[in-house]
């Protein structure tokens, strides 16, 4: 999966070792955040943590300066695309590496 944020693309993944790494660094399991990010009562400490584990799942590293990039780019629009990287985790899609998925404001389609 492809999330786009300021402008920079990045490949997430969501192995096993990054989602547990998730689970470890948010204090909560996959369904409870994915919960939250449907609800919309997720943090912006688990937007960036969400992140952070999809990209070390696809070998990425995001910028240090992440949680700017988050702010810059607004909640509103990464809750829908993170919320799917999440949903797609739990469902285990086969297809999630081949749709693109962009946060609201940025350049490009989505698919």
């Amino acid at each position: 999966m492809i999330i786009t944020l300021a402008g920079q693309k990045y490949q997430l993944r969501p192995t096993f070792k990054a989602l547990l790494a998730l689970e470890e660094r948010t204090g909560f399991g996959l369904i409870t955040l994915a919960r939250r990010f449907a609800d919309g009562t997720f943090t912006l400490a688990d937007a960036a943590e969400v992140l952070r584990a999809g990209a070390e799942g696809a070998g990425e590293k995001l910028p240090l300066n992440i949680g700017e990039l988050l702010v810059s780019q607004g909640l509103a629009g990464l809750a829908q695309p993170l919320a799917q990287f999440l949903h797609l985790a739990l469902s285990g899609e086969p297809e999630m590496g081949k749709a693109p998925l962009q946060a609201s404001g940025s350049t490009g389609a989505s698919s």
